[in-house]
């Protein structure tokens, strides 16, 4: 992949917080609606976590096949990088240029989801926050670079729709399929996104095994009141079999701003996305989802 250019702000407000939990956040862009919804929650999230957003574009070129290929390619390439320029500049006068954070822009000849992925391991990136269609299909869904980045990597990403417009996180629901604690990575993200704009938390979970204790099910309790603690907090007990519907009633009766799932499978979401109710909820929500899976053994 080739690094075309880079653009760097310091805001003279900007604060580093070296014991933050999210440090770098990437937004990729292609300039669509969507995809700058989700920059508008990028830049709130960055400012409230003091985190340095980076912002990408990858794009393609496409090889002429004729007798001039060298030439044209190269006039092709100027004026493509010359337009993606220009949009840079009003993007950042529009978006960026006032706000109190550090951001870094970054245009890339490559695919979307290797460049994504590589800028996840280059630049250490806690979440990314990318937008989705809207589509009312959900093979459209599937078949979307946030689909792949998601199943790609082990790093939170927060989706967010087109109709999602950003006011803030009040209200979070927290669907947590796992019974344990233990093995799943990243509860940091959560809690400080939740602390960052003083959230109530709303907690489903699934009822407990019959073979789990009583003092692992106390543990469980107690681990959420201390990462949430001074927060108000309240949980909801499913059982497996109406944990989709738990999270859609939840829909219904709050106002949630923001849902998290954890998922108990490595690989995020697929036994999600393929259950009867989850469909519906995917197609209908007008809520951006945190989605945080188990690192990959």
């Amino acid at each position: 992949m080739q690094e075309i250019f880079i653009i760097l702000h310091h805001s003279d407000n900007f604060i580093q917080n070296v014991l933050s939990a999210i440090n770098n956040i990437l937004t990729p862009i292609d300039f669509s609606e969507y995809s700058l919804r989700a920059l508008e929650y990028a830049i709130e999230i960055a400012k409230k976590t003091n985190a340095t957003l980076h912002i990408i574009h990858a794009y393609r070129l496409i090889q002429p096949n004729n007798l001039f290929s060298n030439s044209l390619g190269i006039e092709l390439k100027k004026h493509l990088e010359n337009t993606l320029n220009q949009k840079f500049n009003e993007l950042e006068f529009e978006y960026l240029a006032s706000q109190p954070i550090e951001y870094e822009i970054t245009l890339e000849v490559g695919f979307a989801l290797d460049v994504v992925q590589t800028t996840i391991t280059d630049k250490k990136i806690e979440l990314v926050i990318m937008g989705t269609r809207g589509n009312r299909e959900l093979e459209e869904i599937f078949g979307s670079t946030t689909w792949s980045v998601i199943k790609s990597t082990t790093c939170p990403v927060l989706a967010v729709p087109k109709e999602a417009a950003f006011d803030s996180i009040k209200h979070i629901t927290l669907a947590n399929e796992s019974q344990s604690n233990d093995d799943t990575i990243n509860w940091n993200i959560v809690k400080e996104i939740a602390h960052s704009f003083h959230s109530d938390v709303m907690i489903l979970k699934c009822q407990p095994e019959k073979r789990m204790s009583v003092n692992v099910a106390q543990r469980n309790t107690s681990f959420y009141h201390d990462l949430f603690k001074g927060l108000k907090i309240s949980q909801l007990l499913c059982s497996r079999e109406t944990f989709i519907k738990g999270i859609k009633k939840q829909f219904d009766h709050c106002n949630s701003d923001l849902l998290v799932l954890i998922s108990k499978e490595n690989i995020l979401l697929e036994s999600y996305f393929k259950r009867n109710n989850t469909k519906q909820i995917i197609l209908d929500t007008k809520l951006p989802i945190l989605m945080i899976q188990r690192p990959l053994i």
